[in-house]
């Protein structure tokens, strides 16, 4: 159970997080409590460099992608070319599908590379 000291700061928590409008008779004091413009200010300048506004949003979004379909590319491409004799996966593609992998695997991986310097030295600049 929460003690009133906890309901009170959760409260007053969710009342500076909501932008719902409130429908008792306490929107006097709860206007007083509001978030002084300064903070408002600030939060706004953070939301607005988030999301698709954001000129490295893709870039950002694009880097677990391309470095995770590297990886299993090269992972795949390793399967098929040491699986051994046994392997049923080597019987359904030709040769030199696992060389295709290895190249797309490398291209993916050194895309995802240059996102992260690209990511990288755009924050410090």
């Amino acid at each position: 159970m929460l003690t009133d000291a906890e309901i009170s700061a959760t409260q007053e928590i969710a009342d500076a997080l909501s932008n719902v409008p409130w429908t008792d008779g306490d929107d006097a004091q709860r206007n007083a409590d509001a978030i002084p413009a300064s903070a408002a200010a600030n939060v706004s300048k953070a939301h607005s460099r988030t999301g698709r506004g954001d000129p490295l949003f893709f870039r950002r979004t694009i880097i677990p992608i391309l470095l995770t379909c590297g990886a299993i590319l090269a992972g795949a491409g390793a399967l098929l070319l040491f699986g051994g004799e046994d392997n049923a996966l080597s019987d359904l593609f030709p040769t030199w599908t696992p060389f295709v992998f290895f190249v797309l695997a490398f291209i993916f991986l050194g895309f995802g590379a240059l996102n992260v310097l690209a990511v990288k030295n755009a924050k410090s600049n």
